[in-house]
């Protein structure tokens, strides 16, 4: 448990300063999702569930979000874990990436991935935490053929411990985390996520034992097709939801 004093001037230079970077990049995104965690009666190592998420963005900063964006996509995907302990689990699941772009082609996306995550070491403080995912990615673009690509994530981060400052049974807490893109294989000419690396910043808040929200600021790279060069960097504004179900009692126990 941490307690901290803070000055209320703070998160408010914070959120001007992400905000001003945010109104006049060349390249802003909105994300939000709702993820949902249902544990399995009598196996409380083992939940399954999954987000539905909304992005819309482009290149125009925010005249262009807020009127007509490069793009919106709806992403569904159902995911499973499994937790052998406190630093160790393992998950799978699958994805549809339904990309609606304005002046070019549409894209729909079916994803499958696996990952490993580890958590480790978790001091008083903060802990460290770290993920390998892979993902098989299968496309299908209006006037171009199928395609599909392999790739592969990495990601090492940091995790604060429970903040109490705004009372005990709602702390907040922060996150800090990088994460690289690496295709196998070779490239899929409607791969639009090539080598890109990532840096997140969370501030998070836990409304109860099941409910928590994220409000996320993401600044990354990415390119068109493995021949061209980065971008100008993406400055992403992301919240999130997430509502875990308690577990429900067994029928042993009635």
């Amino acid at each position: 448990m941490i307690k901290i004093k803070t000055s209320p001037i703070l998160p408010i230079l914070f959120l001007i300063a992400v905000g001003t970077d945010f109104v006049y990049a060349q390249d802003s995104q909105l994300w939000t999702d709702y993820n949902l965690t249902v544990p399995v009666p009598n196996m409380n190592k083992f939940t399954y569930g999954g987000d539905v998420a909304w992005r819309r963005g482009g290149d125009t900063g925010l005249q262009g979000f807020v009127s007509e964006a490069d793009f919106n996509q709806i992403i569904i995907r159902p995911t499973a874990r499994y937790r052998f302990n406190q630093i160790f689990n393992v998950g799978a699941g699958t994805g549809g990436f339904f990309s609606f772009n304005n002046g070019s082609g549409n894209i729909y996306e079916f994803r499958i991935q696996e990952e490993v995550n580890i958590r480790w070491p978790d001091l008083s403080v903060l802990a460290l935490f770290y993920r390998v995912r892979f993902d098989q990615r299968f496309f299908s673009i209006e006037d171009a053929p199928n395609d599909r690509t392999g790739r592969v994530r990495y990601l090492i981060g940091m995790d604060s411990d429970d903040i109490r400052t705004f009372g005990r049974k709602k702390p907040i807490y922060l996150q800090l985390f990088w994460e690289g893109f690496k295709t196998l294989g070779r490239f899929s000419i409607n791969d639009t996520f090539i080598n890109q690396d990532r840096w997140t910043g969370i501030f998070g808040h836990r409304i109860s034992n099941t409910t928590r929200y994220e409000i996320n600021y993401i600044n990354q790279r990415q390119r068109t097709a493995s021949e061209t060069e980065f971008k100008t960097t993406q400055h992403i504004i992301r919240l999130r939801f997430f509502h875990r179900l308690a577990p429900k009692e067994s029928p042993q126990s009635l």
